[in-house]
């Protein structure tokens, strides 16, 4: 598609994210890898908003603002749970005029019969759904810097032995 933003290591920032139904054991059993998404901020030298171990999440103003102050034009969600807070965060920041990417092998659902409808939902309102080796191969094809690449060389390359 003409226009789709291209994703850039300066632009982005991490958000992780796991609401207090996904802690307690009622979403699917899929193990994810959270160390993923420290892991990636680290490899491009993005900031990390942990949003795990909160009450029940809001996006509010307060939100928002804070997500404002890291001075990023992109964010990559990983988490829990795509039917609560990863789909209200990404829906919110397109509506705030963020590019949103959701990391999709890296979200966890109480519904895995229903992730669809949520990923297309965002999809409908221009976000981006990707996996972990998308991301990846998209920051690796846009970064000349050998020493830059080697992080996100070892992440693809660890992602593909998992």
């Amino acid at each position: 598609m003409a226009g789709e933003p291209m994703i850039a290591a300066r632009n982005c920032a991490i958000i992780l994210v796991e609401e207090p139904l996904a802690r307690n054991g009622s979403a699917n059993s899929e193990v994810l890898q959270w160390s993923l998404a420290a892991d990636l901020a680290e490899a491009i030298g993005a900031p990390l908003l942990d949003l795990r171990g909160g009450a029940d999440f809001v996006v509010d103003s307060a939100f928002i603002a804070r997500f404002g102050e890291l001075k990023r034009r992109s964010l990559i969600l990983f988490g829990a749970l795509l039917e609560g807070a990863v789909t209200q965060i990404a829906l919110s920041m397109l509506l705030e005029g963020y590019d949103v990417y959701v990391c999709a092998d890296q979200v966890k659902t109480a519904d895995a019969m229903r992730e669809d409808i949520f990923l297309e939902r965002i999809r409908y309102c221009a976000g981006h759904v990707v996996t972990f080796p998308q991301l990846l191969l998209e920051l690796l094809s846009r970064e000349e810097n050998d020493n830059k690449r080697q992080p996100l060389l070892a992440l693809l390359n660890a992602g593909v032995r998992r």
